[in-house]
């Protein structure tokens, strides 16, 4: 049983929106609804066309597709709230990974507490006491405390162009906030009763009666900027997140921490597979017709074909630093 939940995922494939509906059936195998697609009325980060993911007539995730820029990739995209209608997980992944060119590109790993003394102020204890340095200089902070005790305080530690970055927020009052507001116009209204209010949620596989004020969310987002993420992230995302930051180790005590450390020989060695494949794309067959035009001569076509000059973008990238001859690198 995990103690940990799964908050976001998405990956990549060469799938279009139809065939992805298929997988995304496999992986909502639970669901209570029909799961469908709905075409969005604009594409979305460079995509030219977008769906939302739809359980019955709740969105639970988004797909994307078309787009000169983006070489018949497809994003597939599931919200937390999606996620909370994922029952099996092996059965999730093996349904995306069935799909062509599948690559993981973002899990968000969280962790609920009621223990207070794990909340906002513990967190922001621990990183100004090296909780969060795994190497190097510590990472950037930015603590948000509001004034009214009704908003949720949040922290946020690193950067999200990196490999992961961590968020922990105050969940139940970012859930009873709205409430809470509207509450306090009223002439009776009555803070204590909301700070002692409480309610059932979802604590790994179990549901639990907390105080609402002193749930706190601790996430950790995962994505593969330096190198791809591990095969079994999900399967031990309680290792995994426990072994993001030396705080997270003590926040989800008796777990055996799994350090997250990406391999960064792979990401110029994805880079250069990616360029060659688009390559194989677009010219593949013309290559192939020139080759037996020159009666397989690949020097006389070669010769036809190749610059003079390095790709400034791959030089940056560290392609000539790195051994390529390992193979299923993508």
């Amino acid at each position: 049983m995990s103690l940990t939940s799964i908050d976001f995922y998405a990956y990549r494939c060469r799938e279009g929106a139809g065939t992805t509906q298929k997988a995304l059936g496999a992986i909502f195998s639970g669901a209570p609804d029909q799961i469908s697609i709905v075409r969005r009325k604009t594409g979305w980060k460079g995509y030219e066309r977008s769906y939302n993911v739809c359980i019955g007539d709740m969105p639970v995730g988004l797909v994307a597709e078309g787009g000169d820029n983006q070489r018949g990739w497809s994003y597939v995209g599931i919200s937390g709230q999606g996620c909370n209608w994922v029952k099996d997980w092996d059965r999730a992944q093996e349904a995306a990974s069935a799909c062509d060119g599948y690559d993981l590109k973002r899990v968000d790993i969280a962790y609920d507490t009621f223990d207070t003394a794990k909340g906002f102020d513990g967190a922001l204890a621990a990183y100004r006491a090296g909780g969060f340095n795994t190497g190097g200089r510590n990472p950037k902070c930015e603590p948000m405390k509001p004034e009214r005790f009704e908003d949720s305080a949040i922290i946020r530690v690193g950067n999200r162009e990196r490999d992961k970055y961590y968020r922990g927020y105050e969940k139940g009052k970012q859930m009873l906030g709205p409430q809470i507001a509207a509450a306090s116009r009223k002439e009776d209204f009555d803070p204590v009763q909301w700070a002692t209010h409480s309610m059932p949620v979802q604590h790994g596989d179990e549901i639990v009666l907390g105080n609402t004020f002193d749930w706190f969310r601790h996430e950790v987002e995962l994505k593969p900027k330096s190198g791809p993420l591990p095969e079994d992230l999900i399967d031990r995302r309680d290792q995994y997140f426990a072994g993001a930051y030396p705080y997270l180790s003590t926040v989800l005590e008796g777990v055996e921490s799994q350090a997250f450390v990406a391999r960064r020989d792979v990401h110029p060695k994805l880079e250069l597979n990616l360029r060659l494949e688009a390559m194989r794309m677009q010219w593949g067959n013309t290559l192939f017709t020139a080759l037996a035009a020159h009666s397989g001569d690949v020097g006389a076509v070669w010769e036809k074909i190749v610059g003079h000059k390095h790709s400034q973008s791959l030089l940056e990238a560290g392609v000539l630093l790195v051994d390529h001859e390992t193979k299923g690198v993508v």
